[in-house]
């Protein structure tokens, strides 16, 4: 009997023991593995801090230009004060700011935003300072120097005006390519394969732009064989220095946001080979791309 308890006393001893290695070897690893991930997240929260720096020295630049103007300015001061205030509330935002690096990305599109809206604020300053001194100048001057001022305004206004319009054009990135073929379910398979392909879906991006006016467009989508023939419906647009040949047109209905437009060219026995993808914006080709059927 004696010896019994003996056995189940070392048995539950050698249990203990096992069960404390089991736990060491545990905690080991788990603090083995956090301070992995601990290591791999340092890299990226520097990263993150430096580019907020970068961030936040922008927009201090951005609002001692317009101190600057502001101090300088008496008819447009309550728009420059506002704009400045905006300024003022990004710095505030971001300094308490610990997000990642795509919420980074948000500031630092702001911040050419404001950028852009400074610039264009500036050319309206100087035309509005031009104006002040020509109602001066039309009290005593002759009517020479009346005219001569006058052309000089409109050059001033046609300068603002060619701003406006190159900040508010309209940008088309990321074009994409992909082939398909249709089966009789409805069902859409991805092919690359040039005997089976019944379609190609064409899809690109309009960039958002604040400055641009919502506005009913037509993009043209030209589709090219490796011999540099039109595929697709093959119309022609003319334009007021050449004129295009094109697969199909997509009308667009922009609205100052983001979007992306999707088309596709449908047909069959299509040819092996590199194909060109062109979208123009009238008869300028604003993105491009290219795929290849085996």
């Amino acid at each position: 009997m004696e010896n019994q308890k003996k056995s189940l006393t070392l048995n539950v001893i050698m249990v203990s023991f096992c069960f404390l290695a089991l736990l060491s070897s545990g905690i080991l690893y788990y603090s083995s593995g956090m301070s992995n991930i601990t290591e791999s997240i340092k890299p990226d929260a520097k990263k993150n801090e430096l580019e907020k720096e970068s961030i936040l020295r922008e927009l201090n630049d951005l609002k001692n230009n317009y101190d600057d103007i502001i101090l300088e300015n008496k008819t447009m001061s309550l728009e420059l004060i506002q704009e400045r205030d905006k300024v003022v509330k990004l710095i505030s935002d971001l300094v308490i700011f610990n997000g990642n690096q795509y919420d980074l990305m948000k500031y630092k599109k702001e911040v050419k935003s404001l950028k852009v809206k400074l610039k264009i604020l500036t050319i309206e300053n100087a035309v509005l300072e031009r104006k002040n001194v020509l109602i001066s100048v039309q009290r005593d001057s002759t009517k020479v120097v009346l005219q001569d001022s006058e052309k000089h305004n409109d050059d001033l206004k046609r300068d603002l005006e060619n701003t406006v319009e190159k900040f508010s054009k309209l940008v088309v990135s990321g074009t994409t390519i992909v082939t398909y073929k249709l089966r009789n379910s409805g069902e859409v398979t991805i092919t690359d394969k040039a005997s089976k392909v019944e379609g190609i879906n064409i899809s690109f991006v309009i960039d958002k732009n604040e400055i641009a006016k919502p506005i009913a467009k037509i993009y043209y989508i030209q589709v090219m064989n490796s011999e540099n023939t039109v595929i697709g419906d093959n119309n022609m647009e003319t334009h007021q220095y050449k004129s295009l040949q094109y697969s199909l047109a997509s009308n667009v209905s922009y609205e100052k946001k983001m979007m992306r437009v999707t088309e596709n060219l449908t047909g069959k026995n299509f040819a092996k080979g590199t194909y060109f993808v062109n979208i123009f914006d009238g008869e300028e080709l604003v993105d491009e791309s290219s795929f290849t059927l085996k």
